[in-house]
């Protein structure tokens, strides 16, 4: 390394450096002392350095540790905790959102949440109905539809949930539980998931807004819609109910498919079950469930508007 350093001062400095070879080697020999002694100050002042740091620096020993703070020792606040017992740690589980109470979960979902999460579709053979989730007994699920949803030939029907799970289900109720109302009851299984149920509300008032919720046939060249919300408001509520128990008017529109489906207020309460669109394709449906007929003022204003199934009208029949 010393060669090498004086070759190149040689060659920048050729004339003041003048030294042979014997003479180069005497100051390399000088230099390489030079540097040993500044290694072994160096070495020395770093030996006094860390004898002057200070004794809490270095690792306490265990034993000097506070016993609460000791390995295996429960600081004082929880001294007097207890273990859980072998048998009921096995029975612990992980919380998932499924496991989550769910009137707690609803009160974090919106109005258009609720609504989808309560809302089924029925199929009965090539067709479909709406449907909605109202009660649960253990892994049970009841669901209210319209009673024309539903076909005499069929005994199963597939019903498919917001999640995309399809579940088969039966009828446990017909128009006859009813009154002779356009409703009927089936019944799901699902042994892991959790669905919402519907809240019942109170029947709204003329103008208060209104969600109408289903699953619509899709029309001449459209692909299947899917779940829809319609927004509208409320037309009025009839004297008395026509035949099979429609009674509440609104201005949503309502298209095949969403029978059975859920009249919802601003709560995200049901308030009336889908079945009645407006302008009927024949005649005028319009007969009161004693017999009579409205008068043709009336009629010619109720052509414009869907009608409902008021569920405060069938609440005490569950």
């Amino acid at each position: 390394m010393s060669n090498i350093w004086f070759r190149k001062i040689s060659k920048q400095h050729p004339k003041k450096t003048g030294l042979n070879w014997q003479k180069r080697s005497v100051a390399s020999f000088i230099m390489w002392i030079y540097l040993g002694i500044a290694e072994l100050s160096l070495l020395v002042s770093t030996i006094f350095v860390l004898r002057d740091i200070p004794s809490e620096l270095h690792p306490p020993e265990i034993d000097k540790i506070p016993t609460s703070e000791q390995p295996g020792k429960h600081p004082p606040e929880t001294e007097n905790l207890q273990p859980i017992p072998p048998a009921d740690r096995e029975n612990l589980q992980p919380i998932e959102s499924d496991s989550i109470p769910t009137s707690d979960r609803e009160k974090s979902l919106s109005l258009e949440e609720k609504a989808r999460t309560i809302t089924v579709k029925i199929v009965a053979g090539e067709f479909w109905g709406s449907g909605i989730i109202i009660a649960r007994k253990d892994n049970t699920y009841t669901v209210l539809t319209n009673d024309h949803v539903l076909s005499e030939e069929i005994t199963n029907y597939p019903i498919h949930t917001h999640d995309g799970k399809v579940y088969q289900g039966k009828v446990i109720a017909s128009a006859s539980k009813f009154e002779g109302q356009d409703l009927a009851l089936l019944e799901f299984k699902s042994e892991e998931i959790n669905y919402n149920l519907a809240r019942f509300g109170k029947s709204p008032q003329a103008g208060e807004k209104v969600f109408a919720a289903g699953f619509p046939f899709p029309k001449l060249g459209e692909e299947t819609k899917g779940w829809v919300l319609y927004k509208g408001v409320v037309w009025k509520m009839l004297d008395k109910p026509l035949y099979e128990g429609y009674q509440l008017g609104y201005t949503n529109e309502i298209e095949k498919g969403m029978s059975g489906g859920a009249l919802l207020n601003s709560k995200g309460e049901v308030v009336a079950v889908n079945g009645m669109h407006a302008y009927p394709l024949i005649g005028r449906p319009y007969i009161y469930e004693d017999g009579t007929l409205p008068d043709d003022p009336l009629i010619d204003e109720m052509v414009h508007h869907s009608f409902g199934i008021p569920v405060n009208n069938i609440d005490s029949l569950f």
